[in-house]
C-alpha cells in the first residue's frame, strides 16, 4: 500500500518495471491518495519535498528535495529503491 499527502501540489506516476504505464495522478496540497498494487510497481514524484509517503505502513517522510524528480522502485519483496531523476 502507497500512501501519498500532499503538503504542496506534485505529479505522480507509477509504471510496471518494463515501462508499461499504469495511471498518473495530480494530487493537491492537502489531500491524500492511496493506491495498492500486487505486483512490483516505479513510482516517479514530480515534487517529493512536497509530500509525505508511507509505503506498507512504513513512513518514508519526505522522499526528495523540493522540485527535484525522484523515481522509487518497490520490488516483489516490497524493498525500496531510490533514484534521483531529473
Amino acid at each position: 500500500m502507497i500512501r501519498l499527502t500532499a503538503t504542496a501540489d506534485c505529479w505522480v506516476e507509477f509504471s510496471k518495471p518494463g515501462g508499461q504505464q499504469l495511471l498518473q495522478a495530480y494530487v493537491l496540497t492537502g489531500h491524500t491518495k492511496t493506491w495498492r498494487f500486487k505486483h512490483a510497481v516505479i513510482m516517479h514524484i514530480g515534487n517529493p519535498g512536497g509530500i509525505l509517503l508511507t509505503v506498507n505502513g512504513k513512513d518514508l517522510g519526505h522522499p526528495g528535495a523540493v522540485g527535484q524528480p525522484v523515481t522509487l522502485n518497490f520490488g516483489p519483496s516490497h524493498k525500496i529503491r531510490h533514484t534521483t531523476t531529473g
